[in-house]
């Protein structure tokens, strides 16, 4: 017995024997049952009766004893199971936690590029922003330019287009460019300038402007539209 038992099974049977001897031999018998059973000491005595007796109770106790290391061998197998689980399962939430950690820090960094080559793309080819960009971003909106704004715009280029007639032109169309929303009119200024370069300069018709804003405003000169 490798641990120091705390407790001693007595059997009635044992009880028997014990009350049918004489004192002295019971008292014998008991003082070599509790030493053997708790200290593995072995009573040492000359009568034969007392030592059959007690054989026949160690080979009991030694039964009790096996079952008893049995127990506690497989109490210690079950708390190292566990303590290796619990263990297992820390690394693996602590193994959870340092991803998570990394998914975050790589989407943060994702929306940063993001972000960095959506402000690349709005820029327009002659280096300026984008009417969505300048209007804070949101690509799904589109605020109409005011005619001073398109003023301003076609000053800068120097290209000769009128603010209002621009402003009037699209107006009349819902700012739609042929079955889409418009979503930069700085590239539509462009685009006029363009053809004006590419179409022979005429005078300014006001009636068929006016004619063209009437039937939904496809043409005002005849070279323009949406």
């Amino acid at each position: 017995m490798s641990d120091k038992k705390k407790t001693c099974i007595i059997y009635d049977s044992w009880n028997e024997v014990i009350q049918n001897l004489p004192d002295e031999m019971a008292g014998q018998l008991i003082k070599g049952v509790l030493g053997y059973a708790f200290d593995e000491e072995e009573l040492k005595t000359d009568n034969p009766a007392i030592n059959a007796i007690l054989q026949m109770m160690k080979s009991k106790i030694d039964e009790n004893s096996a079952k008893y290391q049995e127990k506690v061998e497989r109490m210690d197998s079950a708390r190292k199971q566990l303590k290796q689980k619990t263990d297992r399962n820390q690394s693996e939430i602590s193994q959870k936690s340092d991803n998570n950690q990394d998914d975050i820090k790589s989407v943060s960094v994702s929306e940063s590029v993001s972000e960095s080559v959506s402000d690349s793309v709005n820029e327009s080819d002659n280096g300026y922003p984008s009417d969505t960009k300048k209007r804070g971003g949101n690509s799904a909106r589109f605020t109409p330019p005011t005619v001073a704004e398109v003023r301003d715009y076609c000053l800068e280029r120097n290209n000769g287009i009128d603010a209002e007639q621009f402003v009037d032109f699209y107006a009349s169309k819902g700012w739609m460019v042929g079955k889409n929303k418009m979503k930069d009119w700085r590239s539509c200024v462009r685009t006029w300038e363009r053809r004006d370069r590419a179409s022979p300069k005429k005078d300014f018709d006001s009636n068929e402007y006016l004619l063209g804003i009437i039937n939904g405003g496809d043409i005002y000169d005849g070279t323009r539209s949406g």
